[in-house]
């Protein structure tokens, strides 16, 4: 089953070393599986900080309960992509752990659209703000002729009018 997910897949024994990887873990990566069997956790993630390594190895020793961490990963090629990694152990019948199993995904689209969201909220946002500022600029009868301008635009209209009404309080 795990040789043919779509996502990263690999077991470190008690040492923190790799017995098992799937092809899609390594491939993210730019290499084989051979060339991750027998190595240490971690090989791929870009640490650079002591704080951050003390971390991973209490998060890969914390066999309480499994853990989700994104982090940065470095493919063979040098360059840097986002992982959504999650760590778990792997218990025998007496509930003791005796491996660990992690699962990876790239999340580097998710992470571009996230930001293709960010730039385009952004846009439409600085679009609000003129829009606020051409309203306040104009009188009710300048910005009614506009939006009719604008409706004669988008769909094929013959008439068009636009009917204000008054409240005592306010206009609608």
């Amino acid at each position: 089953l795990s040789d043919s997910a779509n996502y990263g897949i690999t077991i470190l024994n008690e040492e923190g070393k790799f017995i098992y990887c799937n092809e899609h873990y390594a491939h993210m990566h730019g290499v084989e599986p051979q060339d991750i069997l027998g190595r240490r956790f971690p090989l791929f993630q870009r640490i650079t900080v002591a704080e951050e390594w003390d971390t991973w190895l209490q998060t890969l020793l914390n066999w309480e309960e499994s853990n989700v961490h994104e982090v940065l990963h470095k493919h063979r090629d040098g360059h840097q992509f986002p992982v959504l990694m999650h760590i778990a152990p792997i218990r025998n019948h007496n509930e003791t752990p005796i491996f660990t199993a992690l699962t990876a995904v790239d999340i580097t689209d998710q992470k571009q659209q996230q930001e293709s969201l960010r730039r385009y909220a952004n846009r439409l946002e600085a679009l609000h703000q003129i829009d606020q500022a051409i309203l306040e600029s104009r009188s009710p009868e300048q910005i009614a002729e506009a939006a009719v301008e604008n409706l004669q635009k988008m769909i094929q209209i013959d008439h068009a009018g636009v009917v204000w009404m008054y409240d005592e309080a306010e206009s609608i």
